[in-house]
């Protein structure tokens, strides 16, 4: 597959997103999806305790696969509730650290290439209420047990206001929903990476299942205005033969190849798998219809 450069190494341009391994999504999930990904060339995974069973799912699947063959990356900050419904956030020196080595526990190995902030949106203390989990992921970092400290999250405006409150403390961030059909506003906050020293990793190029065949999840935060747009796109993929999945795929793997940087989608079973080498190695859009219908999405999503 082809890479790019990451984190002072080469990263394929596709990454295999484990969040399909637990309830968050329905549908039908394959762990031996796990180890075909890595056989078909996918060379990094991301998961989160937020993901619910995803850790424990690839700590078992990953079982008898060289470590050196994968990059490997969760989270801290975000967690499931006792209870399974919904979720809580704490990002304390304390709960980051046990968090961490639950992970390294669940995932079976001894470190994780990379321990993103998770959704720090969310934290009560805002920018400052960051530090605990900030400071003790370095300390993590300086242990062995994390080689780079990220931060994810939706608002691109408030990870630009993490990343400059602790300057030299992050090696990578990950967006999601914005390098998209109707969400193409990566670029500038990937020059503002850039120039504090950086990388930037993108994920889900479905929308979180907006662009999906079966449309989006319940809980998705869309409003009605672009749930019905993407409706409309589904309908216009189906009357002109073409897969709404492959077009935002295809689209988003396009932007990511003129970009330089990694794209994370999530692949739950071994067709999904095998369908996101097949679009990474063809680097974008295949086929008059597709580019046509993305245009037109494009268009849509600039006057929408």
């Amino acid at each position: 597959l082809p890479t790019v450069p990451l984190l002072s190494t080469s990263y394929t341009r596709l990454s295999l997103g484990c969040s399909g391994h637990s309830s968050i999504y329905p549908g039908p999930s394959s762990p031996s999806s796990i180890p075909l990904a890595i056989k078909l060339g996918v060379n990094s995974l991301d998961t989160s305790p937020w993901y619910g069973a995803s850790e424990s799912v690839l700590g078992e699947a990953l079982e008898g696969v060289p470590r050196e063959a994968y990059y490997l990356h969760t989270k801290a900050g975000r967690y499931p509730k006792a209870d399974g419904r919904g979720c809580v956030f704490d990002f304390s020196k304390e709960r980051t650290r046990s968090s961490l080595l639950e992970s390294l526990r669940r995932l079976r190995v001894d470190y994780v290439d990379v321990c993103f902030v998770h959704d720090p949106e969310f934290c009560r203390g805002g920018v400052d209420g960051l530090k605990g989990c900030v400071d003790e992921l370095l300390a993590l970092k300086a242990e062995g047990k994390v080689r780079h400290v990220g931060v994810t999250g939706y608002p691109l405006e408030f990870q630009r206001e993490v990343i400059s409150a602790y300057p030299g403390a992050f090696d990578v961030s990950m967006t999601y929903c914005h390098c998209g059909l109707f969400d193409d506003s990566l670029g500038p906050f990937k020059e503002f990476c850039e120039g504090e020293g950086v990388d930037v990793m993108s994920a889900s190029p479905y929308g979180m299942g907006l662009l999906a065949g079966d449309g989006p999840p319940a809980w998705h935060p869309a409003g009605k205005d672009l749930r019905e747009r993407c409706e409309q796109v589904r309908d216009e993929c189906r009357r002109r033969g073409c897969d709404v999945e492959g077009l935002a795929l295809g689209y988003a793997m396009k932007r990511g190849e003129e970009a330089g940087h990694v794209t994370v989608v999530g692949m739950r079973n071994e067709r999904e798998v095998e369908f996101g080498v097949e679009r990474c190695k063809a680097g974008g859009l295949i086929g008059d219809e597709e580019k046509e219908v993305a245009e037109a999405c494009r268009r849509g999503g600039d006057d929408g």
